[in-house]
């Protein structure tokens, strides 16, 4: 038989990336102009994403305060060379600290274009230099 604790926290889980998959449909246009989003990440992308899914398992991501002290799975958002994480009250703090970096090639760049990758609960800004954007 199944723990009602455990039924709890999945329902909880669920809702959390239901109003992540409400958030981002209604932000995305706002992110991504009129591309259209795409939740599949590209094949260069895999590694990248499996890094960051195995520091959020080992601890090492920073979350804002209201994710660290969080009872229950709350929606996050995040930018992939950062990583760190926020709830949506904090998310505006995730801005880049230093020079913005393409995550495909590494580069500087002022030219960025975003694509949003949804992890479930969790929804990561990917950045891409123009060059490499056009190159996909």
């Amino acid at each position: 038989m199944t723990h009602p604790a455990d039924i709890a926290f999945h329902d909880q889980a669920d809702a959390a990336e239901a109003e992540l998959s409400r958030i981002i449909a209604h932000a995305a246009p706002d992110v991504l102009g009129d591309d259209a989003y795409d939740a599949a990440p590209a094949p260069w992308l895999t590694a990248r994403l499996d890094a960051f899914a195995a520091a959020v398992e080992d601890g090492s991501v920073q979350l804002c305060e209201h994710l660290e002290h969080a009872t229950a799975p709350l929606p996050a958002f995040g930018i992939l060379g950062t990583l760190r994480l926020a709830c949506l009250a904090c998310a505006n703090t995730l801005g880049p600290t230093e020079d913005v970096l393409c995550d495909h090639c590494g580069q500087a760049t002022d030219l960025v274009e975003p694509a949003i990758v949804n992890l479930g609960t969790i929804a990561l800004l990917i950045l891409q230099c123009d060059p490499c954007a056009t190159a996909e």
